[in-house]
């Protein structure tokens, strides 16, 4: 911090600042019109291509979002989420390395498309920021906003393998992996289709844990304590 106080005072700091311009005022509005993004396209652009360009990730990647906070007044963009700590802000998809948290590919989101939801949002996000990545035996784990058993049997087809969470509400669920009083405390069952392995964990009554894996092809159950692990 010392060097940047040496090499000029912070009133000349946001003089320079106040004149920087990232943007051309002139084609702003036209571009403003099919892209909510139009004012830092270019330069987040630039960021997102030298992320995947400058590093050659390991060989197991994640896939989240993050929400970044922030209250500014760029409507089109940000985001409400009550479920997180900072409420307000701008959310990212991002695919990182799960080894040292490095950025591979990261995507801004922008709002509902013409006022209408994403249909199948999560696996459209796993592949715009991993398509890159497919074809090199890598593993993706994601959460369950992303997991899908069409994904899991896609992307086995481009040597990647997946693992994630499932939603209950899934289809593709079979009624014996929900929730149920009947199950046994701590139990856990599988299921296998097409080398895609779905495992039901009961960590209490009445609770699932439900995993997808096409990493996994085998039932083996540690004996861990289990209820430390939720």
């Amino acid at each position: 911090m010392a060097r940047f106080r040496a090499t000029m005072s912070i009133n000349r700091f946001e003089e320079i600042l106040l004149c920087m311009r990232f943007d051309d005022e002139a084609t702003r509005e036209e571009r403003r019109a099919t892209d909510k993004l139009a004012l830092i396209y270019q330069y987040f652009s630039l960021f997102v291509d030298n992320c995947k360009k400058n590093y050659i990730p390991n060989v197991n990647i994640t896939v989240d979002e993050q929400l970044y906070p922030w209250r500014g007044q760029a409507k089109h963009v940000k985001t409400y989420i009550p479920s997180k700590p900072d409420k307000y802000g701008l959310k990212f998809w991002v695919a990182a390395d799960a080894l040292n948290s490095y950025c591979i590919n990261i995507q801004l989101y922008r709002g509902k498309e013409n006022d209408a939801p994403e249909r199948r949002q999560g696996p459209r996000v796993v592949n715009d920021l991993c398509s890159h990545l497919y074809n090199n035996g890598r593993n993706i784990t994601f959460d369950n906003l992303f997991t899908d058993y069409e994904l899991a049997q896609s992307l086995l087809s481009k040597n990647t393998i997946i693992i994630g969470t499932v939603r209950k509400s899934k289809p593709f669920l079979p009624k014996e992996m929900l929730p149920d009083k009947k199950r046994e405390e701590l139990s856990t069952i599988f299921g296998y289709n097409d080398k895609v392995t779905v495992c039901s964990y009961v960590p209490n009554n009445n609770r699932a844990v439900i995993l997808m894996s096409t990493m996994h092809q085998d039932g083996i159950v540690s004996h861990m304590n289990h209820k430390n692990l939720i």
